[in-house]
């Protein structure tokens, strides 16, 4: 991943080579580096931001999903737009890197999904509560598990 995003940035920039491909200069001043350190230096920049701006969605997520406490069909409509952005969201962390973040995107959505049915098929107004609490709680592990992925894959 590391060389794929630094080959992006470095494609979209004006730069000429020497004979030996082994400096790389930019701009009006054309400052010399080596390859391999614009490499290195763009590519754990561009993952830390990544990590850091799908880190701040889940946060601001799960801010708001811990300041619903009863069910209703507006914090049902709120919990499941959570649930849909929780999804797009370790679904790109996935993508990014699949050895940390492929059994979140399996266990704990499945988790998550399976708590948004029990709510959908509960018929009466307590167990309605009782599923609507359980389904909050697993996105909300969900959320602070996937947080907690970012910071520690950093």
């Amino acid at each position: 991943m590391l060389n794929e995003v630094s080959s992006q940035y470095l494609a979209k920039m004006p730069h000429e080579t020497d004979k030996n491909k082994t400096l790389l200069y930019y701009g009006k001043n054309k400052t010399f580096c080596s390859a391999s350190h614009i490499l290195l230096r763009t590519g754990i920049f561009a993952t830390i931001m990544g990590y850091a701006k799908e880190r701040g969605k889940l946060e601001q997520l799960s801010a708001k999903i811990k300041s619903i406490s009863t069910y209703d069909e507006k914090n049902l409509a709120i919990l499941i737009d959570g649930q849909e952005k929780y999804s797009h969201t370790v679904r790109i962390l996935k993508n990014k890197e699949p050895e940390t973040f492929e059994s979140l995107y399996k266990n704990e959505l499945e988790l998550v999904k399976a708590g948004r049915k029990a709510v959908k098929e509960s018929e009466t107004d307590e167990s309605k509560q009782s599923n609507f609490v359980l389904y909050k709680e697993s996105i909300a592990t969900a959320l602070a598990k996937t947080i907690q992925a970012t910071l520690d894959s950093i």
